[in-house]
């Protein structure tokens, strides 16, 4: 295996050639995707960057990647105990007004589960406990996106739907820098609420000696080309010695037969396995 040094020094003509050949083979993966009418934007950084493709500086919703800043925001605020309390029961009435509605959402969660079913009414049951004068502070205090947390045009929403393809946006690169904060417990928020979330993002190993950690989202987008579904994938790799931080984005030209999500998740995973090999 290569070290990690022979990845970045520019005076290491070997390790540009196999960083050359790991962005080869992760562009003809996405070139293989662009196929069907997707546009990838993504960025893979350990102490310099990595791979990086599409203009990363774009802010798009977060949807439910916005999940990780508020376990934080529960955690710190004490709305959320650790990662099995609270446990809320689950009502009919939560999912009143939803489009899409999953049936994972229809029982009791607590906040493992939350993370791991994507359940969006538990994450509207937290706002609401925390306020919308709180709900601001601690957003601005991370520094997350544009902190526009106005929701839909005059639907006075914004303490429960702000990050649902509404008013709420993060670039990849913003995705990226808030997540290095976080893999570093270096956000201005306390160490359990940074060490609890970091645990509960935990998916699945890579291989034998990497992990990897991250949370997906999905929702939509109107822009001057229309309506079009989108994705998210965001969080790290690790190993004992190194970690790789990633934000991946897909945005559909047209319709697809699987979540841009889920096609975003299968990405990451190929190119990292391309990274730390």
């Amino acid at each position: 295996m290569l070290s990690t040094d022979s990845l970045y020094s520019p005076l290491d003509f070997w390790g540009g050639i196999m960083r050359v050949i790991f962005m080869a083979l992760c562009s003809t993966l996405i070139f293989a995707n662009a196929l069907y009418a997707e546009k990838h934007t993504y960025l893979f950084k350990e102490d310099l960057v990595l791979l990086e493709e599409g203009d990363s500086s774009v802010p798009y919703s977060p949807c439910s990647t916005f999940k990780i800043p508020l376990s934080l925001i529960g955690l710190d605020a004490g709305i959320l105990k650790d990662a099995k309390t609270p446990q809320w029961k689950f009502k009919e009435k939560y999912l009143d007004g939803f489009t899409f509605i999953l049936d994972r959402w229809r029982q009791d969660h607590n906040p493992s589960m939350w993370l791991k079913n994507s359940c969006v009414w538990y994450s509207q049951k937290l706002t609401k406990k925390l306020g919308e004068e709180s709900f601001q502070f601690y957003v601005s205090r991370l520094n997350y996106g544009n902190e526009d947390l106005s929701g839909d045009q005059e639907k006075n929403n914004g303490l429960t739907h702000c990050w649902l393809s509404s008013s709420l946006k993060i670039s990849v690169s913003d995705q990226v820098n808030f997540l290095e904060d976080l893999y570093n417990e270096g956000l201005a928020l306390s160490d359990f609420s940074q060490k609890v979330t970091k645990e509960m993002l935990f998916l699945e190993p890579l291989n034998e000696e990497w992990d990897l950690y991250g949370k997906t989202g999905g929702g939509h987008l109107l822009d001057e080309d229309g309506y079009h579904e989108m994705g998210w994938f965001v969080g790290w790799a690790q190993n004992k010695n190194r970690h790789i931080i990633f934000a991946y984005h897909i945005k559909d030209e047209e319709k697809q037969l699987s979540y841009p999500s889920i096609r975003a998740k299968e990405a990451v995973k190929a190119c990292l396995l391309d990274l730390i090999h």
